[in-house]
């Protein structure tokens, strides 16, 4: 598949053409009116709610986490009360962290303040991080040359005269998350955005629950006002403090004002051919464009800033914007509530590396020597069909030399369907059999000139030639393992799994030792529109769809995706393997991090690939 039309969906959004209205005045705030109206936009925003649009990265998981936050020993049931009910999983402590008392606790973490005003969240803990994490005040002290974030703003608190006024009136006991909501106000985040631009650098919301004294009255549980009304959210692959730290380390997260709506399941990512990268990630360079998506779960005003200007900004639940240029991109959602555009959402930057020679490096195909205990055989014919189809009736043959009896591997190249082809993966071949696995690489008819599902047609007729020619070359025609890349995995998984295929080659799934499914596809529904020119209509992904024919036991399977695969990939590959898990059959999963959608395939003759030695051991 290509990561450059993950991202190409409808756009719900219609271009902001009216101007954004000026802030209100805090006393115009506070009044009883506006809260009502405000607090009515709230639960329209409930209603509004919706998730189906958002596309699951399969990858992540959105955790809440409090920040900052000052207790003792007589405050901490307060704390755990409100952590509780505000959905908090993890608690920064400012100091020292409590002992954890009950299992079904927050994650509690520590942190340590300065004079300066940084928070260093890396230095006590069972996960030590190697670099100082420090989060800045967006202030007029000058910027720490360690800073690696700014606190871009906190909870609020009854600080000024007209809130003052107000909660003697009554007002707060109403509306409490309006009133203190009341004090939201744009932030001038140029600071930010310049440190951003020179190097990694992330935002973050203070919830330190800290009210004057002055109060005139006492707040009964300011800790749950604290973490309700901002936040900060990050993005863990597994949920534990080291994921935690680095998620917060390296910018793998964004802060809301939660008091307006809650946040979760909002997304901020960017893909290209190399596959999709979510917040805090740094893009490779690859030519042509790149897409940036942003999707809401609740209609919002988006903006796209790069260099600290909006570049792009629409009214909706999802954004895509394409660019070609390099450097910081960040995203503020905004909503309108009583006629007035509050901030809700900011993002931390994906980062667009610039053209480099390393970046040009990386996107080479491994060289291809010819192995000395390797024989090469090119050009295969495995069946007739018309003339002008012949290049892709063809396979390659990569034979253990002086081996017998060898496990067999056909391994089916990915590419969209409509590109690719065998003679890109020498280096796989070269690999496998020098490894002592007989490899049968074939080619098989790309769309459009060939509708599907010829794809599967083909590579059920190269799996027939494999299973009648193996013992030629040395290979055990009981041990004959079907894999494949990409699309590559989608034709192994339905000639698998979907009968008719192997049946019109007189065959049947019980001649697959095993299937080794790499960042495949298996449930053409959850690609959307992508790819609607190859399946046009739901019918067609319906019946294209492995995932649809798991109703009993398998073939041994493997399945593997990776950290920046394509946008739901990892998602159907958990679903997969738990459907084929559920039909009995002995599977296994393999989720392979910082490796994205080309280099999984690129990187696969490294020595301590991860990808590849799960495959070598997967056949046995």
């Amino acid at each position: 598949m290509r990561a450059v039309l993950i991202f190409a969906m409808t756009i719900g959004a219609a271009i902001f053409a009216e101007e954004p209205a000026q802030p209100l005045a805090l006393e115009k705030r506070l009044s009883e009116e506006h809260l009502r109206a405000v607090h009515e936009d709230r639960e329209r925003f409930i209603r509004e709610r919706k998730t189906d649009h958002i596309l699951k990265d399969g990858i992540f998981e959105d955790r809440r986490v409090a920040l900052n936050v000052r207790a003792d020993a007589t405050t901490l049931p307060q704390v755990l009360e409100a952590a509780k009910k505000a959905n908090v999983s993890v608690i920064v402590f400012n100091g020292k962290a409590p002992a954890k008392t009950d299992a079904g606790d927050p994650l509690f973490m520590s942190c340590s303040e300065d004079g300066a005003g940084k928070l260093d969240i890396a230095s006590s803990g069972p996960a030590i991080l190697s670099r100082k994490l420090c989060f800045q005040p967006l202030n007029d002290r000058p910027i720490a040359a360690d800073c690696r974030g700014f606190q871009i703003c906190g909870c609020g608190g009854l600080d000024n005269k007209f809130m003052l006024e107000a909660f003697l009136v009554g007002v707060f006991n109403k509306y409490p998350d309006e009133f203190l909501g009341a004090a939201d106000a744009p932030t001038d985040l140029t600071a930010w955005d310049r440190a951003a631009a020179q190097r990694s650098c992330c935002c973050v919301a203070n919830n330190a629950a800290v009210f004057p004294a002055q109060s005139p009255a006492p707040i009964a549980d300011c800790y749950a006002l604290s973490f309700t009304q901002v936040s900060t959210h990050v993005l863990v692959h597994e949920f534990n403090e080291k994921e935690v730290r680095a998620a917060l380390m390296n910018g793998r997260s964004y802060m809301a004002h939660d008091w307006l709506a809650d946040p979760t399941g909002f997304n901020f990512g960017a893909a290209n051919l190399l596959g999709t990268f979510f917040m805090g990630d740094s893009l490779p360079y690859y030519v042509g464009t790149t897409k940036l998506g942003i999707f809401s779960p609740v209609p919002a005003h988006i903006k796209i800033i790069h260099g600290g200007k909006v570049v792009k900004e629409a009214d909706g639940n999802q954004l895509v914007y394409d660019t070609s240029e390099f450097g910081a991109f960040r995203t503020e959602l905004w909503l309108r509530v009583d006629g007035e555009l509050r901030p809700w959402i900011y993002s931390n930057p994906v980062y667009l590396l610039e053209r480099s020679y390393a970046s040009l490096e990386a996107l080479k195909l491994p060289m291809n020597p010819q192995w000395s205990n390797v024989v090469v055989k090119n050009n295969v014919t495995y069946v007739a069909g018309r003339k002008e189809d012949e290049p892709k009736h063809e396979l390659d043959i990569y034979q253990p030399k002086d081996k017998k009896n060898a496990p067999v591997l056909m391994f089916i190249h990915g590419g969209s369907w409509r590109t690719g082809d065998r003679s890109q993966y020498p280096h796989l071949g070269n690999m496998l059999a020098e490894k002592g696995i007989l490899t049968f690489i074939p080619s098989y008819r790309l769309v459009p000139a060939a509708k599907f599902p010829a794809q599967a047609e083909d590579a059920a007729a190269a799996f027939k030639w494999v299973v009648d020619h193996a013992a030629e070359y040395g290979g055990d025609p009981e041990r004959v393992y079907v894999g494949g890349h990409s699309a590559g995995g989608h034709i192994a998984a339905l000639i698998t799994y979907a009968p008719q295929f192997l049946a019109a080659q007189n065959l049947s799934a019980q001649k697959i030792k095993g299937l080794i499914c790499i960042s495949g596809v298996y449930d053409l529904a959850a690609i959307g529109d992508n790819h609607a020119k190859t399946f046009p209509t739901d019918e067609i992904r319906k019946q294209g769809s492995p995932l649809l024919y798991v109703k009993s036991p398998g073939p041994r399977t493997l399945i593997t995706c990776c950290e920046h695969d394509y946008l739901s990939l990892p998602q159907q590959a958990k679903d997969f393997y738990k459907a084929i898990k559920a039909a009995g059959t002995d599977a296994e999963f393999l989720f392979v991090p910082e490796q994205n959608h080309i280099s999984e395939m690129l990187n696969i003759t490294d020595p301590n690939d991860l990808t590849a030695n799960a495959v070598l051991k997967f056949i046995r």
